[in-house]
Order: C-alpha cells, then structure tokens, then sequence
C-alpha cells in the first residue's frame, strides 16, 4: 500500500488538474457563446420582461451542452491515460468533474458581465445590464416518513460534468475490453517445434 499511495496521490492531482483546463475553457466558451438577458433601469428600479427572462433559460441549455461534451472529453483522456486500475480513475474522475462543475460557474461569473444591480445601482433611467453568467438553483429535498434527512440547493444542470466523464470513461473501458482480446491465438500445431529426423 505504501508503494501505491504515491501513486493514487498522482493519479488524482492529474485527473483534477485535467478537469480544471476544461473547467476554465468551458467557462470561455460558456461567455462567448451565450447572449445573457438584460435588465432596464427604470424610475422604480431594475425590470426584465418576459420575453428577456426566457433567456436565462438558454444560459442553462448551454451550461448543459459544454458541460457533458468536456466531461466526456475529460473521461476519455484521464482513463486512457490511467496508471492504475479503472475504479480508482473511475472515482477520481467523478470527484474531479463535480468540482470544475463548481469551477466553471465560478470562472463564468468573473469573466462575464458583472452585477448588473450594481451597474444599474446609479445609472440612468433606460440604461442596459446583462445578467451575470449563472445557473439556475434547484431544492433537493429527501425525506423518510416524514422526517427531513438531506435538504439543500444546487444547480441541476451541474450533473452534465459527470455525466459526460462517467460516458467518456465507459467508453475507454468498452473499446479497452474490445480490442484487448483480438489478438488470435496461435494453434498447438503453429506452435510445435518440428522434430528432428
């Protein structure tokens, strides 16, 4: 064990490390591509119409879709590349996706616009602010016989980040177990050494 935990140690800053770049190209792609709604200054404050409001919709949609295609990619590389047995990856991987699941809103929040109730705070009647760049929050709520166990909020669409790396690390193991076995196996006769006359 003392041997291998060096090892494990590698194999998980690696796999974290791997995650971060995506996380961090994600949350590039992620401002670049998505057109945030906007809030108006008005008399009375902040105001976004209904039709602005379904935008926040698409800044999930496209949360979703960078998300599970970098996780896959994230799967494919960190279990191609593996040192050691698929199940230590397999759970490396997931610990490392859920955080740049965090780390991609994160970084898309600091690159993106910024507070708009800040910059709308002393502007003009009429003045513009998009929407800073995030996720909607969902309550997750489990309960036995009544009794509340686990209660909090999170971002569902966070769940594309393992998702995609859970796919692109099957998908290692199933052309893996493919192509291990394919080598034909040479016949007793092919193998025989020929006897001396």
């Amino acid at each position: 064990m003392s041997e291998r935990f060096p090892r494990l140690v590698l194999d998980l800053l690696i796999t974290l490390a791997v995650f971060a770049v995506l996380a961090i190209i994600g949350a590039a792609v992620w401002n670049q591509v998505t057109h945030p709604p906007v809030f108006v200054r008005t008399a009375q404050g902040a105001e976004m119409d209904q039709l602005r409001l379904s935008g926040l919709f698409a800044l999930d949609g496209w949360y979703a879709v960078i998300a599970g295609v970098l996780g896959l990619i994230g799967g494919l590389i960190v279990l191609w590349w593996r040192s050691l047995e698929a199940v230590w990856v397999l759970i490396a991987g997931v610990i490392s996706s859920l955080a740049a699941a965090w780390l991609m809103i994160a970084v898309g929040r600091q690159i993106g616009p910024s507070n708009p109730g800040a910059v709308l705070q002393h502007a003009p009647v009429g003045a513009k602010a998009p929407v800073q760049l995030s996720v909607a929050d969902h309550h997750f709520l489990w309960s036995v016989h009544g009794h509340h166990l686990i209660s909090f909020s999170a971002p569902s669409v966070a769940i594309m980040w393992p998702l995609g790396a859970v796919l692109g690390m099957l998908l290692v193991l199933m052309f893996s177990s493919g192509t291990s076995g394919s080598a034909p196996v040479p016949s007793p006769e092919a193998t025989a050494e020929p006897e001396s006359t």
